[in-house]
């Protein structure tokens, strides 16, 4: 861990950014995470569905969404943006180095769950992406012998079960991967166990530590207090 040493030393409280803005689809895909980071770190945010993405789009850096406006400047894409949030915040950043490779480490495993649920499962957009039998090999299989790039759901949901195992077992089953529980890994891990189990509500069902820490997270006040904020109530609607 040395060469992490002090990367955050010095922050110990959010930072005034001023009121910043997410702007994003209302799709449940790569906004979600930011906005509970934003909402569970303290930060003054508002949520912006694009009323024109045609004019907007060439405005941004990488012509695509989610942007966060942060003092008249943008930074683009899900990962820098949680990064950047995890650095503004101590409580989505980690309590130390340790703590924020474990952030990063299940922010990765969730985000190679959306490619791959990207790859199989219809959304509102598209649909018969792959044949019934792969879908459903997709949602069923449990071999994680095979090559990462033939992991079923049940391959990523095992190692994340482990390792939520192996984290806990320093303090016990507390729903947590980190002291505050709310690190940016932990909100975008949310988020893609909050899509699986709105397609497979008992999906969670055969990890007892992801579904003590999806329970805990959803309870939160501050990811109900997102709902509120309508960026959830919009998302519902894109896995289907």
């Amino acid at each position: 861990m040395s060469c992490f040493a002090g990367c955050f030393e010095g922050i110990k409280k959010s930072q005034d950014l001023g009121k910043v803005k997410l702007h994003y689809f209302n799709v449940f895909a790569k906004g979600p995470a930011i906005a509970l980071a934003l909402h569970h770190g303290g930060l003054d945010w508002e949520g912006v569905f694009p009323s024109n993405w045609k004019d907007l789009k060439p405005t941004t850096p990488f012509g695509e969404l989610p942007i966060l406006e942060v003092q008249g400047k943008m930074i683009g894409h899900e990962f820098a943006i949680l990064s950047y949030l995890a650095k503004c915040s101590p409580a989505l950043g980690g309590a130390n180095d340790e703590e924020y490779l474990i952030s990063l480490q299940i922010a990765s495993q969730a985000e190679d769950i959306y490619q791959k649920l990207g790859k199989y499962q219809n959304t509102i957009g598209q649909k018969d992406k792959c044949s019934a039998d792969e879908l459903r090999a997709f949602w069923e299989d449990t071999d994680t012998a095979k090559h990462s790039r033939e992991y079923g759901i049940h391959a990523y949901l095992q190692y994340l079960e482990k390792f939520y195992i192996k984290i806990a077992g320093k303090g016990g089953n507390t729903g947590k991967f980190t002291a505050s529980g709310v690190s940016v890994g932990e909100c975008k891990l949310f988020t893609m166990l909050h899509c699986l189990a709105m397609i497979k509500p008992t999906v969670l069902t055969p990890y007892p530590g992801l579904q003590n820490f999806y329970n805990r997270f959803k309870a939160l006040q501050k990811t109900q207090d997102t709902r509120l904020c309508g960026w959830q109530n919009h998302y519902w609607y894109c896995w289907q």
